[in-house]
């Protein structure tokens, strides 16, 4: 069996169960980076409506993926949150319990999805999915995480790749 079949083999097998970083990656090896990210958005406790949203971008072409990469989180920005005039407020009490689960799940090792972001406007690196476990990771002063980009226009992909040229390989 072919290495790369192997590799289809994986993410067909792991895909649906496993979203991990390491599956992110193959998937992106495969070039299946969008069916992997509408999987993970489909899933329980996913983001139903950000699939619904990717998979019309994506038919019409407007989709453009990168990574997953070893990103600086000091680089990203949220747009949930319990903060007056984010995009998406959640009331504190959800937030901080959120965020407390999850440091217990950092604290033990587990690891999480990829964070998923989107330039808007460019230069802001906004996180359209993975705002808690984003700010988890940072309380737990970890400095990088996996992230996946995508981009609206071959344009930003371009400023991205320009400006992050050391991390884009």
């Amino acid at each position: 069996m072919s290495m790369s079949h192997k590799i289809t083999k994986t993410i067909k097998s792991e895909m649906n169960e496993n979203f991990s970083p390491q599956v992110a990656r193959l998937a992106a090896k495969e070039e299946k980076t969008h069916d992997w990210a509408c999987r993970f958005l489909d899933s329980p406790g996913g983001n139903q409506n950000m699939a619904k949203g990717m998979r019309r971008r994506f038919e019409s072409g407007e989709v453009y993926w990168l990574g997953p990469i070893n990103f600086p989180l000091h680089e990203l920005t949220r747009c949930c949150g319990p903060e007056k005039g984010i995009e998406y407020p959640e009331t504190e009490k959800i937030w901080i319990g959120k965020l407390g689960k999850l440091r217990r799940a950092i604290k033990e090792g587990e690891k999480f999805p990829v964070i998923i972001v989107n330039p808007r406007p460019w230069p802001i690196l906004s996180i359209r999915d993975g705002n808690h476990r984003y700010e988890a990771l940072c309380l737990e002063k970890k400095k990088k995480y996996w992230t996946l980009f995508w981009f609206d226009n071959k344009k930003d992909e371009q400023k991205f790749k320009r400006k992050y040229r050391d991390l884009v390989k």
